[in-house]
């Protein structure tokens, strides 16, 4: 009986040891495939560790000025010859124009930077700036002395979620009486500029296959009655309006209505309902909202969910996405037909007898639309939680009352001020 009791012990043992192994396993491979991947970094000695810090820190700094630069210029760093002196090809973010944000649509081409692109620019920024912040490392002279042994070489790769700059730069020295080698440097930036640069693709992408800020502006316009687009109604008095007051109004819907717009499967602002109360009113077209076909009591956001709410087909939950626009952005509008630059309707009056009471007002306005919209990507826990923006621009086409994305185009226009 003892012997059997032992046999039985044994084996429960055997299977609690079993499931312990299963259960770390299995959470090991959770992590791996879960948890994002940093770069192995070296294992620093001791010796090595005050000029391994002096040229990290060096690299932290330069990287996180040249990331910033480069997020707020739409992904360049240094602009080409064909942006930097086009003024129509990028949106300027202060009166001077220092800051540049490329339109990433011009001229019907897509003109967004690739990653590797980024990368080399980065590196090539980082090399240029980071001898002067090394400064031959003279804060450790009177500790000893550090010479560089060859010339120093910078990559920089724009991982998933991280920056990650290697330096080579082969450096000797006299420490604890005996000569120190070292070339190899390795510094990680926690900033998710991979994911920032592929929600704002994403959203190009989306945008020249589907128009949506175009459907969007159009939508807008249609609903509201100080744009003029059609009508028939039995009315003697004509009505007047100036294409200079139509932006003006035009140029205020937008910069009201554009931030409203959210991104699924991002983190995006709550609603005002819960999101299930929204599904029941799908159904309900552009058609339905401009007649007054919608049910009561609906959510005062629900225009908001039924359509300017998007899915640009990327899932990033870690990060929040906005258009905006400022009327000093500009915008280029003209409206037909037109008599120098006044949009007035056309008065019919009937005939004969009491008919001669009867007038037919009727109006029917086609616009020609040009204005350039500010996407930006924020990443909120990037650089220790000091947060980072990627930011990037491109023009809304609208032409006789439809979108257009390709035949009407940045070419065709002078710039985002004209009205007539």
């Amino acid at each position: 009986m003892k012997r059997g009791v032992g046999r039985s012990a044994q084996i429960t043992i055997f299977i609690m040891v079993g499931l312990l192994l299963l259960v770390v396993t299995s959470l090991m491979l959770f992590l791996w495939f879960n948890v994002p991947q940093r770069a192995a970094l070296p294992l620093v000695p001791a010796e090595v560790r005050p000029v391994y810090d002096i040229v990290d820190s060096c690299v932290q700094d330069i990287s996180e000025q040249a990331i910033r630069r480069l997020s707020a210029q739409g992904g360049y760093l240094f602009l080409p010859p064909e942006i930097e002196h086009t003024p129509t090809s990028y949106l300027a973010m202060d009166p001077a124009g220092e800051l540049k944000v490329p339109l990433w649509y011009y001229d019907g081409k897509d003109r967004a930077p690739p990653v590797a692109f980024m990368e080399a620019q980065l590196a090539q920024q980082i090399q240029q700036d980071l001898p002067n912040c090394i400064n031959g490392f003279a804060s450790l002279k009177d500790q000893f002395v550090v010479q560089p042994t060859g010339p120093m070489t910078v990559n920089a790769t724009i991982a998933r979620t991280q920056v990650v700059v290697r330096v080579n730069y082969p450096v000797t020295w006299f420490a604890a009486g005996r000569q120190v080698n070292y070339q190899d440097f390795i510094s990680q930036l926690d900033v998710k500029l991979s994911e920032m640069w592929d929600l704002a693709n994403h959203t190009m992408v989306a945008e020249n296959s589907r128009t949506l800020l175009e459907n969007a502006t159009i939508d807008l316009m249609a609903i509201d009655p100080n744009v003029p687009m059609d009508s028939l109604t039995f009315d003697c008095s004509p009505k007047r309006w100036n294409l200079v007051d139509i932006r003006s109004h035009l140029q205020e819907v937008l910069r009201l209505n554009l931030p409203t717009i959210r991104f699924k499967n991002t983190n995006y602002p709550a609603f005002d309902a819960p999101e299930s109360d929204y599904q029941p009113l799908l159904r309900y077209g552009m058609a339905d909202i401009n007649a007054g076909r919608m049910p009561k009591n609906v959510p005062a956001d629900a225009y908001e969910y039924l359509r300017l709410f998007w899915d640009v087909g990327m899932a990033a939950p870690d990060l929040r996405a906005a258009f905006s626009y400022q009327p000093s952005f500009g915008m280029a509008l003209t409206g037909n037909p037109n008599d120098n630059g006044v949009v007035q309707s056309r008065v019919a009056h009937g005939g004969g007898g009491y008919l001669n009471l009867m007038c037919i007002n009727t109006y029917h306005v086609t616009y020609d639309i040009i204005y350039p919209v500010l996407f930006t990507v924020r990443d909120d826990t990037a650089f220790h939680g000091k947060g980072a923006t990627f930011e990037m621009a491109f023009p809304v086409q609208i032409q006789t009352n439809e979108p257009d994305r390709v035949t009407f185009g940045p070419e065709n226009f002078l710039g985002f001020n004209a009205a007539a």
